[in-house]
């Protein structure tokens, strides 16, 4: 069952494929000219619109080296990534970056690439103008292709190249920007203390010119060291909580642009770090101290910077759990940024202990030195001074080489990856794709415009075209003839040699040819509406057959409108509805008809529910009791797209018989062919009804009376 049902399916296919393209070869004029006329658009199109071309250049973003803070052996992971693509992407095309392309190629490092002719155009463009030609794509993972769409191909690939130059130096020279702050700090403290030095020899100078001597104790020598010594780990701790300071801000700053972050006034904030503060703040005491009588290597001195480093790593250790405590989103990014900031914090808060340890020193030593003569103490003073603010001199320099070396050695985020060059065949418009495009439109324009007007409202108009759209043959050809011959006065016509009473005998003889190699006794007669003539030709083939000798019998199973009885003058008492519903025997309900050989079953008295009744074993075992009695059944159906009876019907029947007329339109006529193959019915053929000289074009109508004596209509 499963593969008659599929043969069904492919055989359905295939009929509408035929279908199509006998509409399609039917009307070729009109895709011919949809195509034709596409192609000739499109030719008009390459004709009248500009070339326009297309030049890419890549830029490459790389990691930025690190930025050396005082203190620090590295920065975090986060600031060593690259810059995100979509904010490179979304940077080349901005006002500045166009500015400054323009501005570049007009200067001698791109002069070479690009001709006089084409520097003087661009000096005619803004760079809103450019950024309408420009578009960027984003290259995992660390590529921006730079696409610059324009008329002239130099111009193109001097645009290209420009924002791509604009677009590193710009980036750089940020980059670089950054990586000067910490040398102008450097060279702003060198510059102060430059100052300072030169006052404090012209003091000192001054002092010993006045007492005359340059000679000083062993005991005021060992305390004005002692001095010298706070002072300098003082002004060394000052600049290094400065420099710290500085960079805190900053890494705050980077820290933002990932998410929130907890400030080091928050921070601060917690008992158990306040505490190991204050207890470090004593270490840092001790330890100057011890290093003040004892060298770097004494036990004691090791014993306490091991006690500093352990304190160190505890406050470290409760910042990092303060800080995730109230980190609101998972950010790897806003991790390192937090552990770069506490790695900070605690060595702020460490040189801020050391500076509060040498400030509490430097003033004892101060109160000794109170109790020295007043000359000795302020020899003592300045040369103390003077030795301080030599030695961060000093400290300060090495510094500020770094500094340069490490600003010197900014290469920047950014490099031009691969310059664009002119172009030699244009992008746009594609004369291939566009000829393509335009036959493969034609095609679907003329072929959609073929299908809507032959399936359109209008109606079919040879008997071809009933052929391919009902895929069944024209069995016969019914001339149009007097309304009362076809109503009334059946049995007159079918007993005359009129026109159409032949062409209706010679339908008789072909549905006889085709019983040869399709058998069927029981034959349905229906139209797609209404009006088509069925009841008429129904009976009027009935009494062709009887005629012909065959018993024949006539079911009416129009059980809405039954009009059959009327074209036999008989009458419509009981019939099918009360045979099927077992209140008559069939005997009672057939009637014998106006010639021999003939039998009518009329409708009887139409039922509330019509397709539930025929929809019934009662009426399979009607049907095979009448095939018994009679050598052919002709059944009236009603209109097969205006109720459901006649599809009810088409299991019971060996075969459907379609009328149809010269007013039927093409598109109902492939609603009915639809129908039928959903159903699996057997389309025997179809008969066009009512027929004129002129119906069917003239030269499909022959004329059957040339042959019969044929009588007037």
């Amino acid at each position: 069952m499963n593969e008659a049902v599929g043969q069904g399916t492919l055989s359905h296919q295939e009929s509408e494929w035929t279908l199509y393209v006998w509409i399609v070869m039917r009307r070729w004029t009109i895709v011919a000219v949809a195509v034709l006329t596409a192609v000739v658009v499109a030719l008009a199109y390459l004709r009248l619109t500009p070339p326009t071309y297309e030049a890419s250049s890549l830029v490459r973003l790389r990691k930025t080296v690190p930025i050396q803070i005082f203190g620090m052996d590295q920065m975090p992971p986060a600031q060593q990534e690259s810059l995100d693509l979509k904010t490179a992407t979304q940077l080349v095309t901005t006002y500045l970056t166009a500015k400054e392309a323009l501005t570049l190629l007009q200067k001698a490092s791109l002069q070479d690439r690009v001709s006089r002719t084409t520097r003087e155009y661009l000096r005619l463009l803004s760079p809103q103008e450019i950024l309408k030609f420009t578009s960027t794509t984003p290259i995992e993972p660390d590529l921006v292709r730079i696409t610059v769409r324009h008329p002239l191909p130099e111009v193109a690939a001097a645009l290209a190249n420009g924002l791509a130059e604009a677009f590193v130096q710009r980036l750089n020279r940020e980059t670089r920007a950054e990586a000067s702050n910490e040398r102008r700090f450097i060279e702003s403290q060198l510059r102060l203390i430059e100052r300072q030095l030169r006052q404090l020899d012209v003091a000192l100078a001054s002092a010993y010119r006045q007492l005359k001597t340059v000679d000083v104790s062993a005991e005021t020598k060992a305390l004005i060291d002692a001095v010298r010594t706070y002072l300098t780990d003082l002004v060394t701790t000052e600049s290094e909580l400065r420099l710290l300071n500085a960079n805190l801000t900053k890494v705050r700053e980077m820290a933002a642009r990932q998410g929130p972050i907890l400030s080091a006034e928050v921070l601060k904030e917690d008992p158990a770090v306040a505490e190991l503060r204050r207890q470090l703040a004593a270490l840092e005491i001790e330890r100057a101290t011890l290093t003040a009588r004892y060298t770097p290597e004494h036990p004691a001195v090791k014993e306490v910077n091991d006690r500093i480093s352990t304190l160190r790593g505890a406050i470290n250790q409760r910042l990092k759990e303060a800080v995730k405590g109230i980190e609101a989103v998972p950010n790897p990014a806003y991790a390192a940024w937090q552990q770069h900031l506490m790695d900070i914090e605690t060595r702020r808060l460490a040189a801020e202990a050391r500076r509060q340890a040498l400030l509490t020193l430097l003033q004892q030593a101060r109160k000794q030195m109170e109790r020295l003569p007043e000359d000795r103490r302020r020899i003592g003073e300045l040369d103390r001074r003077l030795r301080v603010l030599e030695q961060a001199y000093t400290n300060l320099l090495g510094r500020l080489q770094d500094a340069q070396i490490r600003e010197a050695s900014r290469l920047g985020n950014a490099l031009v990856a691969d310059v664009a060059t002119v172009p030699h065949h244009p992008v746009s418009p594609n004369p291939s794709r566009v000829t393509l495009f335009a036959l493969v439109l034609g095609l679907i324009l003329g072929v959609s415009g073929a299908l809507l007007l032959e399936l359109s409202q209008s109606p079919v108009t040879t008997t071809e075209e009933i052929r391919h759209l009902l895929g069944a043959s024209v069995l016969g050809l019914i001339p149009k003839t007097r309304p009362e011959l076809t109503r009334e006065r059946v049995v007159d016509l079918m007993q005359s040699r009129r026109r159409t009473a032949e062409a209706i005998r010679i339908l008789r003889s072909n549905l006889k040819f085709l019983s040869q190699k399709r058998p069927f006794k029981v034959l349905a007669v229906t139209s797609p509406t209404a009006g088509d003539g069925k009841t008429f030709l129904t009976a009027a083939l009935g009494l062709a057959y009887a005629q012909d000798g065959y018993r024949v019998i006539l079911v009416d199973a129009d059980l809405r409108h039954p009009t059959l009885h009327q074209r036999l003058n008989l009458t419509n008492g009981v019939g099918l509805s009360e045979v099927l519903s077992g209140t008559v025997p069939l005997d009672e309900a057939l009637q014998a008809g106006p010639v021999p050989n003939l039998w009518l079953l009329p409708s009887g008295v139409p039922p509330s529910s019509p397709a539930e009744l025929l929809d019934t074993p009662a009426m399979q075992r009607l049907l095979n009791t009448l095939k018994e009695r009679a050598d052919l059944i002709l059944i009236d159906t009603p209109p097969l797209l205006a109720v459901t009876d006649t599809v009810v019907l088409a299991p019971f029947v060996d075969g459907l018989l379609i009328i149809v007329t010269s007013q039927s339109p093409r598109f109902m006529l492939v609603k009915v062919r639809e129908q039928l193959e959903l159903v699996e019915a057997r389309l025997l053929g179809a008969v066009l009804n009512r027929i004129t000289s002129r119906s069917l074009r003239g030269y499909y109508y022959y004329g059957y009376g040339y042959y019969y004596y044929s009588e007037p209509e």
